[in-house]
């Protein structure tokens, strides 16, 4: 019944660090410890193994998926934009749509930034503050990842592949989830 998975498993050692794209480096993504999980497929809020057996996903791809997957009027959306062009060097007419659509909607919104991922959001917005603020200090909330840049990477258990010029002295505070006293640096 888990032929697949361990097939997969013992293709994918060595070759793919910590076997599935985590912060963590440990082997956890298992099924009660019975088999590996490899995804097939996913639709809407499922995804499927390649065993065949389907699962809520409460992850949705770490939140980047918050409509989950193959939802119709995004796909049919992004396969319009495809035909135009996409990941633009330069500001794109929709994205001045998009900037006008959400400043109106979000009241406190002034500017908005649009990141190709994650990482490079958080990344600007540590330098966003930092430039504000003229502070240091980078709080980040604990158990949750802002990217695998070093600002924040530095914070991680295995920072074995940063350079030590890089890791930072004074890591970011890790605020615990009821720990809003930390916020006062």
């Amino acid at each position: 019944m888990v032929d697949a998975s361990v097939k997969l498993w013992s293709q994918a050692l060595g070759k793919i660090p910590g076997i599935l794209p985590d912060i963590s480096d440990e082997d956890k993504i298992t099924v009660s410890s019975i088999a590996p999980v490899f995804a097939r497929e996913g639709r809407e809020g499922v995804l499927t193994d390649v065993e065949g057996r389907e699962y809520v996903d409460t992850m949705m791809c770490w939140g980047a998926f918050i409509l989950g997957y193959q939802c119709p009027a995004v796909d049919q959306a992004v396969r319009r934009q495809m035909d135009k062009g996409m990941g633009f060097s330069i500001a794109s007419e929709l994205q001045v749509e998009v900037d006008d659509r959400l400043i109106n909607l979000i009241p406190c919104a002034e500017q908005l930034y649009f990141g190709k991922n994650g990482s490079d959001a958080c990344t600007t917005a540590v330098r966003i503050a930092h430039a504000v603020t003229k502070r240091d200090e980078i709080a980040v909330c604990a158990g949750h990842f802002h990217g695998y840049h070093d600002w924040f990477a530095c914070s991680l258990p295995f920072v074995k592949g940063l350079p030590k010029k890089r890791r930072r002295k004074d890591p970011p505070v890790l605020i615990q989830q009821s720990g809003l006293t930390a916020l006062h640096l």
